[in-house]
């Protein structure tokens, strides 16, 4: 059986000897293809149906699946100012062509199209394609897909500083019309990624020394003692303990002014010599 496609076969009861009635039907009559005569194998051609009394009907009932479509990104994360390229494969599981077929896809706040990277894989070769651009949106137009035609496209996008960081998606649909003039669309498809700020981000880092000063100069200089084991908080309730160097750090601080303070029971007892 062809991948979704529902065939229905009606059996009349006659209680008529006798009767050997034939039924002839045109694949065009109903817009899509036919059945063979007893079997399951797709045809364009017309159908002839002896002993119509014993079975009427040999057309598929419907399409349960037309189009397929799936989408890809070539990373998981991904910082502001970064091209990621996104790949969207189509394919036609219909018995029969779908025309007008169009992939539509939405960026996310801040994602922009890189012009000319776009590019659809056939039968054949890759060969360029260009979208219509309409802000965030996308659209490819496609034509007319044959049944069981397949199509890979792929782009690059570039992260723009206004994208926000976490994770974001990338959303895709594709449609066409059977020929019966019905719709055929898809499911949504779509990739995500988890933005990072990298150096365009909003984030902060604090780093920094705890020492004793022993010439009052506000710099840590040779021979002056580093002081480890002391707890730094910051106003959000986050703190650190020194290292054996006395150095302290806060790798990830959100954006704002930040009050760094030192927690003097940590302090080791410190032994003080006055000149005379």
């Amino acid at each position: 059986m062809g991948s979704g496609t529902c065939f229905a076969y009606v059996v009349l009861r006659t209680r008529s000897k006798g009767v050997n009635c034939r039924y002839t039907r045109d694949a065009s009559d109903v817009g899509q293809a036919l059945a063979t005569a007893g079997g399951f194998v797709l045809t364009s051609e017309a159908v002839t149906v002896e002993n119509v009394a014993a079975l009427a009907f040999n057309i598929p009932l419907f399409e349960t699946s037309t189009l397929e479509i799936s989408k890809f990104a070539d990373r998981q994360f991904a910082e502001i100012g970064d091209l990621v390229t996104y790949q969207i494969q189509l394919r036609n599981a219909a018995a029969s062509p779908l025309t007008g077929v169009q992939i539509q896809d939405q960026l996310p706040d801040g994602f922009v199209y890189a012009d000319g990277t776009a590019g659809i894989d056939g039968r054949l070769r890759r060969e360029p394609i260009t979208p219509v651009v309409a802000g965030r949106s996308l659209r490819f137009d496609l034509g007319t897909m044959s049944a069981g035609d397949a199509v890979t496209i792929s782009y690059r996008v570039r992260i723009g500083a206004s994208a926000a960081e976490g994770e974001q998606f990338n959303l895709a649909t594709a449609s066409g019309r059977q020929p019966n003039g019905d719709p055929a669309s898809t499911a949504q498809a779509r990739a995500g990624i988890r933005v990072r700020g990298g150096v365009f981000g909003l984030t902060q880092v604090i780093v920094g020394r705890v020492f004793v000063d022993a010439d009052k100069n506000g710099r840590f200089d040779n021979g002056e003692k580093p002081l480890a084991g002391v707890r730094i908080y910051l106003n959000n309730g986050k703190s650190v303990i020194t290292d054996d160097n006395g150095q302290y750090s806060f790798p990830v601080v959100d954006s704002g002014s930040m009050v760094v303070a030192l927690d003097p029971v940590t302090l080791p007892a410190l032994t003080v010599r006055c000149r005379k």
